[in-house]
C-alpha cells in the first residue's frame, strides 16, 4: 500500500477524531438480540473486550450518535441524470411487461448460478428473519450493528484477500456513493485525474458527476490506450493530483473482461488508486476475477466492489478494501451513513450464497457454465452471427454487417460518459427489438434487446445460467436460425 496515496484519507480521519466527530459502527455482542443487548462503540478498528462494553436496555434507550455534520454544499446539476429513448417507449417492448416468466425460456436475468430460489438461501433468509426481524430498522451508524454484518464482512475480506470489507445497499448505490466520496475534491485538495473505461456502468459515470469530476476515458478494455493517457496526463514529478483508474472486471453488456494483470502493473507504475467493479464476475469466477490473481496484484487494487444481486441470487453491494479506506468511508460515505442497513433476511441469503460459491462443487459447475457459453458462441458464429468478443456467461449479438460494406453507426458519448438519447443507428435498434419480439412470440424465448442510450451499439444480450440445459441451448440456436 502506498502511504502517500492514502494520506488525504488518513488526514480526514485524524481531523474527525481530533474534533470529536468521528463516526463509529456499533456492535451488538449479544447474538440473541434480546432486550438487554450489550453494545459497544468500536474505535480504531479494534474489538473492545466484552467486559468493557456498555450494557444498554434496547427498549429504554434510543441509542444514537450525534453526527456532528457540517452543512456542505449541495450537489446540483442543470442537466438531467436520466435519459429516455424513443425505443424505450416502443409498444413492442411494453408488450413484454405482462408476460408470465414461468411460461418462457429466460435468457435475460442475471441469476447466473440459479441461486435466487435455492432452498438453502430461502432457509437462511427465514432463519435470520426469525432471529433478527425482517428489516434492520435504521442506518448502521444510528443504531447498533448486529453481529451478522461484521461477521459477514470479515468473511468477504478474507475471501477477497483484503484487510476489510463493508456491506452497503444496492450495487448502484455502492458505486455512486463510495466513488464520489473517494473523489471528493475537498478531501483531496485538488481535482483528481480519473481514468475510466469508456463503457463503464452508469453508476460509475453518476459517481463522477456527483463528485464534479471530468473523466479521461480510454477505449474499451484497451490498456495500451490507458497507458498512453496516463503518460500524457499524470503530473510529472509533482504528484499534486490523485490518479484514479476505474473499471469493471467483467462488462455486463459485452461479456468481455479487463486484463487485470496489466492493470495492476499500470497501477504500480503510476501509483494509481484502482477501483474494480466485480458485479458480474462475482460467483461465476469464484469470488471474482481479482481473486484469481496473486496477492501482489490484488494489493494494487485499492477498492474491489461487488454485489450479491447477480450470481449470488440475493441483493446488496459490498466493497473489499484497506482499514484506512473503510474508516474513511464510515465517516464520509453518504450511501452508508444516511441509508438503512440491508435487512437481516437479505444478509442471511447473501451469506449462504457466499458460502456456496466458495465450494468446489459450485466452482466446477460455474466452470461448466463458461464452457457451455463457449459452445454457444461457436454455434452462433457458425450460423453467421456477429458476436462481440467475450469469454464469459454473457453473450452479445449485434446486427450482421451490411452487405454493401457500410459500417454501423456508433453512438456518441457526452463528456459525462452518459450516452445520448438521440444517437445510435435506429435501424439497429429496430432490429434488436424485432428479433427479441420474434423469439418471444414465436418461440417463447426471452432475450434482452439492449439499445442506446444504455449501450453505444444495439445488440441482443443472452445471459446463460445453471438453470439452462443443453436442450435449452439447442432451442435457442434453432430459434435464432441463420443470421440474415
Amino acid at each position: 500500500m502506498s502511504s502517500k496515496k492514502y494520506e488525504p484519507y488518513l488526514e480526514f480521519c485524524k481531523k474527525a477524531r481530533d474534533n470529536g466527530r468521528k463516526r463509529f459502527l456499533y456492535k451488538a455482542f449479544n447474538d440473541q438480540h434480546k432486550k438487554n443487548t450489550t453494545l459497544s462503540i468500536v474505535d480504531e478498528g479494534q474489538d473492545p473486550k466484552p467486559n468493557d462494553a456498555i450494557s444498554l436496555n434496547a427498549e429504554a434507550h434510543n441509542t444514537r450518535m450525534d453526527s456532528g455534520l457540517e452543512q456542505g454544499e449541495q450537489v446540483t446539476s442543470t442537466r438531467s441524470l436520466f435519459y429516455t429513448s424513443d425505443a424505450a417507449r416502443d409498444p413492442q417492448f411494453n408488450d413484454a411487461m405482462d408476460l408470465n416468466p414461468e411460461a418462457y425460456l429466460d435468457f435475460v436475468n442475471n441469476d447466473y448460478l440459479n441461486l435466487r430460489r435455492d432452498p438453502r438461501l430461502l432457509e437462511a433468509a427465514f432463519e435470520y428473519g426469525s432471529k433478527y426481524g425482517v428489516g434492520s430498522g435504521s442506518s448502521r451508524l444510528l443504531n447498533f450493528t448486529l453481529p451478522i454484518y461484521g461477521e459477514f464482512e470479515q468473511e468477504i475480506a478474507k475471501d477477497k484477500r483484503k484487510e476489510e470489507a463493508l456491506i452497503m445497499g444496492s450495487g448502484y448505490q455502492t458505486n455512486a456513493t463510495v466513488l464520489s466520496s473517494l473523489m471528493d475534491k475537498r478531501v483531496l485538495n485538488a481535482e483528481p485525474l480519473v481514468f475510466c473505461d469508456r463503457l463503464n456502468h452508469a453508476s460509475i459515470h453518476h459517481a463522477c458527476r456527483l463528485a464534479g469530476i471530468s473523466q479521461i476515458r480510454y477505449d474499451h478494455c484497451d490498456l495500451r490506450h490507458l497507458e498512453h493517457l496516463l503518460e500524457q496526463n499524470v503530473d510529472a514529478g509533482s504528484g499534486t493530483r490523485m490518479n484514479f483508474i476505474i473499471t469493471e472486471s467483467l462488462f455486463s453488456m459485452d461479456g468481455d473482461a479487463t486484463d487485470l494483470k496489466l492493470l495492476a502493473e499500470l497501477g504500480r507504475k503510476y501509483n494509481a488508486f484502482i477501483y474494480i467493479d466485480e458485479a458480474h464476475a462475482t460467483g461465476v469466477f469464484g469470488y471474482g476475477l481479482t481473486s484469481l490473481l496473486p496477492q501482489e496484484d490484488i494489493d494494487c487494487f485499492d477498492v474491489i466492489m461487488g454485489t450479491f444481486s447477480k450470481a449470488l441470487g440475493s441483493f446488496g453491494g459490498y466493497i473489499a478494501t484497506s482499514k484506512v479506506i473503510k474508516e474513511y468511508l464510515v465517516n464520509a460515505c453518504t450511501g452508508l451513513i444516511y441509508s438503512t442497513a440491508l435487512p437481516p433476511i437479505i444478509i442471511g441469503a447473501a451469506r449462504k450464497a457466499w458460502e456456496i460459491v466458495g465450494r468446489d462443487d459450485m466452482r466446477r459447475r460455474a466452470a461448466n457454465l463458461i464452457a457451455m457459453a463457449e459452445k454457444l458462441r461457436r454455434a452462433l458464429k457458425a450460423n453467421g452471427w456477429h458476436l462481440i468478443n467475450g469469454n464469459s456467461q454473457i453473450i452479445a449479438l449485434t446486427r450482421p454487417p451490411k452487405l454493401d460494406g457500410t459500417r454501423n453507426l456508433m453512438a456518441e458519448v457526452d463528456n459525462t460518459g452518459m450516452k445520448s438519447a438521440d444517437c445510435g443507428n435506429r435501424d439497429e435498434a429496430n432490429w434488436s427489438m424485432a428479433t427479441a419480439k420474434r423469439l418471444r412470440e414465436e418461440k417463447h424465448i426471452l432475450v434482452a434487446p439492449i439499445r442506446p442510450p444504455t449501450v453505444q451499439t444495439s445488440r441482443i444480450r443472452i445471459n446463460l445460467s445453471l438453470n439452462h440445459s443443453n436442450d435449452d441451448i439447442k432451442l435457442l440456436i434453432e430459434a435464432l436460425g441463420k443470421a440474415s
